[in-house]
């Protein structure tokens, strides 16, 4: 039975190359020194926002320098974290770049509602100068959210309560990435077989019944060994969205998280509707997989394994890049370019390691190019999320 290699087992040709933003780790050592500075420079334009146009950009331009810097500082940090959570050296790093990000929420606290204290026939004398035409938008965004902009002095606590409101995704992430780990199952062949967050997806395709219920009642057996944890951490972070909603006036959490992209609640509440007049055609496909089973009984287990015999849904990573490229043909050549950069120049991250994030991610870093985590184990839905992600990072 072969475990899960350690981060430093893996091979790198299937990982990611951090030398695309930072050369070594003295050079984001260095990084983060420098963009502390840029924070405390952003900072030193509080009260003094209504001066001018330019003394407005001239702030904006600061504030948009150290967050460039800041992204890169803690995209490099994530990053190395993300692939192996366990590792001391990256929780460190991580930390450090959070505490920088804490920083300049703090620093920057006054920029909302000093703004929106310049008189609005002033400030849009300001936003119609072509020199702030970068930060039109931003302002506009900034102006409606009037309503749910708190005091400097408000602003300031909120912000530097952000980082412990992340607790309690902090905790859940080092229990499931690290801390937690499953017995061994029986595959088809009945020898013992690891499981793990990748390969569980894996065995739930599996054609054999017993193979599928062992690979989920174990899976979740563990996880359920921690239920009343979890409820308690979830109902922590339940409490800080609603927290964080109360004290800005909204009339509810789904608002305020709806409000940052302009979109209504009407649109929310439209796609609940839409997904429960879709439930009766859900429920035929329901019967149709169990008959076509031959099943007295469906299972949560039963739902992700090939409802045909003889259809083999393994794939291989090279035909997986050759069948995303394949799809995306219609999206023309730019597209194809870009996946060929990022198969060639390490933008994904591909095999599961020990410590390694769950599931997959797209993230942007801002000048560079994004980063792609994957837990590849070759099976067509692993090729769909290889499509999906690379998706988000065109």
């Amino acid at each position: 039975m072969q475990e899960l290699k350690s981060r430093k087992e893996m091979d790198p040709q299937y990982m990611w190359d951090f030398t695309h933003i930072f050369p070594t780790k003295q050079a984001w050592e260095e990084a983060c020194d420098s963009a502390e500075k840029a924070i405390e420079a952003a900072g030193s334009f509080a009260g003094r926002l209504s001066e001018s146009r330019e003394t407005l950009k001239e702030a904006l331009d600061a504030m948009a320098d150290a967050e460039e810097q800041l992204d890169k500082v803690y995209s490099y940090a994530s990053l190395h974290k993300a692939g192996d959570n366990g590792d001391p050296e990256y929780q460190v790093m991580e930390n450090r770049a959070i505490r920088l990000y804490v920083d300049f929420q703090t620093r920057m606290a006054y920029m909302e509602p000093e703004l929106l204290a310049i008189p609005e026939d002033t400030l849009n004398s300001f936003t119609e100068w072509d020199g702030l035409a970068l930060y039109r938008h931003m302002i506009e965004d900034m102006t409606r959210g009037r309503a749910h902009t708190l005091s400097k002095e408000q602003e300031m606590m909120l912000a530097m309560l952000s980082e412990p409101a992340g607790t309690p995704g902090d905790a859940f992430s080092m229990l499931e990435s690290v801390d937690l780990t499953f017995p061994p199952i029986k595959d088809e062949n009945g020898n013992e077989a690891p499981l793990t967050h990748g390969t569980f997806s894996v065995y739930r395709e599996s054609k054999d019944p017993e193979v599928r219920k062992a690979a989920f009642e174990t899976y979740f057996g563990e996880f359920r060994k921690y239920q009343h944890t979890l409820a308690a951490l979830y109902g922590g972070n339940v409490k800080f969205d609603n927290y964080f909603a109360n004290v800005r006036g909204y009339a509810s959490a789904a608002e305020a998280s709806l409000f940052r992209s302009n979109v209504p609640i009407s649109v929310y509440d439209s796609l609940v509707q839409a997904i429960h007049e879709g439930l009766p055609t859900m429920r035929k496909y329901i019967e149709l997989r169990k008959k076509t089973l031959g099943l007295d009984e469906l299972n949560l287990y039963d739902l992700y394994n090939p409802m045909m015999e003889e259809v083999d849904f393994s794939i291989s990573l090279e035909d997986s890049e050759r069948m995303v490229k394949g799809a995306t043909l219609p999206l023309g050549q730019r597209y194809q370019e870009l996946l060929d950069e990022a198969y060639a120049n390490h933008w994904m991250d591909i095999y599961e390691n020990k410590g390694k994030t769950t599931g997959a991610f797209s993230a942007g870093v801002y000048g560079v190019h994004p980063y792609v985590l994957l837990n590849f184990t070759n099976t067509l839905d692993d090729a769909y999320t290889m499509a999906h992600e690379l998706g988000h990072s065109m």
